[in-house]
């Protein structure tokens, strides 16, 4: 089977801009987490566990994973580059 590549693009009040780029094969998975600063990626490090144990609960295996900052305006740039425009989509808790 293919590989499929699974790409969220988060506009967050709290955290800003967050892209997760996902590229599942069988039941691995490749996961990387782009954030605008470093404060921001202590913050979700501080919960990578969570994080990982939520994608092992859906029996997937994380083969990789990492959180690295990424200027602002290269995650905004990438929407129109293939991605589909899903809109706002307002999550509550």
């Amino acid at each position: 089977s293919e590989p499929l590549n699974i790409v969220f693009l988060l506009n967050t009040s709290n955290l800003g801009n967050i892209k997760i780029n996902m590229l599942v094969h069988k039941s691995e998975v490749d996961c990387v987490i782009q954030t605008e600063n470093e404060k921001i990626k202590q913050i979700l490090l501080r919960n990578k566990n969570e994080f990982l144990s939520n994608i092992e609960n859906i029996n997937l295996k994380v083969k990789n994973f990492s959180i690295k900052v990424e200027n602002e305006k290269d995650t905004i740039n990438a929407i129109g580059n293939g991605y589909i425009n899903l809109g706002k989509i307002d999550l509550k808790a």
